[in-house]
C-alpha cells in the first residue's frame, strides 16, 4: 500500500502541469496494481523477459477485476493501454515511485540496484516523452538522486 500511496502523491503533484481530470487521475493511481492481488507481483525482468507469461498474467488480471471488481477494472485496464492523459501522468508517478525505491535500496547495499536504477532512469524519460516533456538523465539524477550523478 506505500507505493500505491506514493504514486497517487507523485500523481497529483504531476498532474499540477496538466489539464486532466484529478478525481479519475486518484481512482487510476490508487487501483493501477490491483490486478496483483489475485496474480502476486511479478518482477518487471520477468515481465520482459517472457511476454506471453506476462500477456497471460494481464490478461488473468483484467478478467478477476472484471468479475470481482468491475467498477474499477476499467480503470486499470485504462492504465495498462495508457490511453488518456491521466494514465500517462500515473505511469510518470509510477517509475518515478521506483527510481526512488531503487536508489533507497541502493543506499542500503543492495549492488544489484545500480543497474535497475539506470533502466528505470531511461523509462521515465520514455514516459515523460509520451506527455511531452523533455527530461535528461541529469535533471532526474538531480530530483531524485544526486549521489548517483557521476555514477550514470
Amino acid at each position: 500500500m506505500q507505493h500505491t500511496a506514493v504514486v497517487a502523491l507523485y500523481s497529483l503533484i504531476f498532474s499540477e502541469k496538466f489539464e486532466c481530470d484529478r478525481e479519475k487521475l486518484l481512482k487510476i493511481a490508487l487501483v493501477h496494481d490491483l490486478g496483483e492481488l489475485f496474480t502476486g507481483e511479478i518482477p518487471r525482468n520477468v515481465k520482459i523477459s517472457q511476454a506471453k507469461i506476462a500477456d497471460l498474467f494481464a490478461q488473468l488480471e483484467i478478467t478477476s477485476l472484471n468479475q470481482f471488481i468491475p467498477t474499477y477494472g476499467n480503470y486499470v485496464k485504462e492504465y495498462e493501454k495508457q490511453i488518456s492523459i491521466e494514465s500517462k501522468i500515473v505511469k510518470l508517478a509510477d517509475i518515478a515511485s521506483a527510481i526512488v525505491y531503487c536508489n533507497h535500496e541502493a543506499k542500503l547495499g543492495n549492488c544489484l540496484m545500480k543497474e535497475l536504477f539506470k533502466k528505470t532512469v531511461k523509462r521515465y524519460i520514455d514516459a515523460s516523452a509520451k506527455l511531452g516533456i523533455k527530461v535528461t538523465e541529469a535533471e532526474i539524477l538531480e530530483i531524485f538522486a544526486k549521489e548517483y550523478k557521476d555514477e550514470i
